[in-house]
């Protein structure tokens, strides 16, 4: 039964490997540094967090994990060494545009990390997938 389950969440999991479709026609220096920028905004925005907020915090750390892995996973640099003032400086000067494109693209994420859960559960259920 273990085995089961290991094989159907690695199967599961497996959908998160491909590429999101809004790479697909993109160049990934310009996917990264929205990845960047996005960073950028989140800390700016944990800065505004009054310090008893922990669940608001996390969900921020969580989504500053996401991006800087997809940053680090698309170009295989490591963010801290690639610092870009100027897109760092866009954000300052524009925080509500990246507010609105880096939230879309965290409910994006939590869509298909939804429908990862789904399909994980059918999985433990005894089902195929979806």
């Amino acid at each position: 039964m273990l085995r089961k389950s290991v094989f159907a969440i690695a199967a599961a999991a497996s959908s998160l490997i491909a590429a999101p479709a809004f790479a697909q026609d993109r160049d990934v220096e310009e996917i990264a540094r929205e990845d960047f920028q996005c960073v950028v905004w989140l800390s700016v925005l944990s800065g505004s967090i009054s310090g008893g907020d922990e669940t608001a915090r996390t969900g921020l750390n969580v989504a500053i994990g996401y991006f800087v892995g997809h940053y680090e996973a698309l170009t295989g640099r490591n963010i801290n060494q690639n610092w870009d003032r100027e897109a760092a400086e866009q954000v300052a000067l524009n925080l509500d545009s990246f507010g609105e494109a880096c939230a879309a693209r965290m409910e994006a994420l939590g869509g298909r990390l939804q429908t990862l859960g789904d399909s994980m559960a059918n999985y433990a259920e005894g089902g195929r997938g979806k």
